[in-house]
């Protein structure tokens, strides 16, 4: 569908949704275009499921008055932050949602006047979002839906789980919470085979079915408490207190980030950096420290350094001789 379509169908639902009754001769001066093409365009909304009635008495059309939300008012700022947000992001398929966000996009950008909407596409147009490499909704947005329905009903779902490096299993889940983190979006729900709350990623569910029978929830979920202070989304059974020493190199990419939400920075005299945080489990956090290679040197715990220097020495052994 082009964009002038596009255009035309939302001046379209505006005109029927404003509350009065109108005929098609109506419609077609008040879009000025033929009655041919208002009765196309009925068809499309009605193809979309947009619930228009028709009074067959008065020859008149009107759509239902509670499918919209109410008009909301934006200021330039919102409305750039908006086409900014759907533009850019949605571009990258970060949301699952993803074809209800473009249709929310384009009612927006269609609503505003010629001579703003250029502007806004000019500053737009010089603005850019640099996301990270993340996983791709793409084939899973019918799981995110019925996901989505289930954690609002209480529903419990079937899913066939296909994880990394284990077989795939089914499971009956109880999904409590949806999240995006790091890179793809994850349920966090009771799974009756292993009988605790686990995280999963939607794009390994190979199968997901909405079941009827529904679950109770003995209390309100928090994500902040399930999580505890994992370095990010794996939480190990032990706290630890980390310190790390970075090099003056690195010091300042280090320090500009908060990292975790324990985390302490101080300055060294050499421009070096001592950083510390409290983390339930050093496994994940291995990783990250991994990634700085020799510009880092753990002073804290004797575990973590341990961990880390054996990880080294595999990888020393892996690319001895090849220099």
């Amino acid at each position: 569908m082009n964009t002038s379509r596009v255009q035309r169908i939302v001046k379209l639902l505006t005109a029927l949704h404003s509350g009065s009754a109108l005929s098609v001769d109506d419609l077609s001066r008040e879009l000025d275009v033929t009655r041919r093409t208002i009765f196309r365009d009925l068809s499309i909304l009605e193809d979309a499921g947009v619930p228009f009635q028709y009074d067959r008495t008065a020859k008149r059309y009107r759509i239902r008055q509670d499918y919209f939300v109410p008009p909301i008012s934006f200021s330039l700022q919102e409305c750039l932050a908006m086409l900014f947000m759907s533009r850019k992001m949605l571009q990258r398929d970060l949301a699952p949602d993803f074809p209800a966000a473009t249709r929310a996009a384009v009612k927006l950008e269609s609503a505003l006047p010629h001579d703003l909407r250029e502007h806004c596409q000019e500053i737009i147009d010089k603005m850019d979002l640099a996301m990270p490499p993340l996983s791709s909704t793409d084939g899973h947005r019918d799981h995110f839906e019925r996901l989505q329905l289930a954690t609002v009903q209480q529903r419990k779902v079937r899913i066939k789980y296909e994880p990394p490096d284990k077989p795939a299993f089914e499971d009956r889940l109880h999904p409590l919470h949806l999240a995006f983190i790091n890179r793809g979006w994850y349920v966090i729900g009771h799974s009756e085979r292993e009988q605790a709350v686990r995280t999963f990623k939607i794009e390994r569910m190979a199968e997901c079915l909405l079941l009827e029978e529904h679950f109770i929830v003995d209390e309100p979920f928090s994500l902040a408490a399930y999580f505890g202070n994992a370095w990010q989304m794996i939480r190990g059974d032990e706290r630890h207190h980390v310190k790390l020493m970075f090099t003056p190199k690195v010091a300042s990419n280090v320090e500009e980030v908060l990292w975790h939400r324990t985390q302490q920075t101080l300055r060294c005299d050499d421009d070096s950096l001592i950083f510390e945080v409290d983390v339930d489990g050093i496994n994940e956090l291995s990783w990250w420290i991994l990634g700085y290679g020799d510009q880092v040197e753990v002073l804290e715990p004797p575990e973590l350094r341990e961990l880390i220097g054996k990880r080294a020495d595999r990888m020393c052994g892996i690319y001895a001789g090849s220099a």
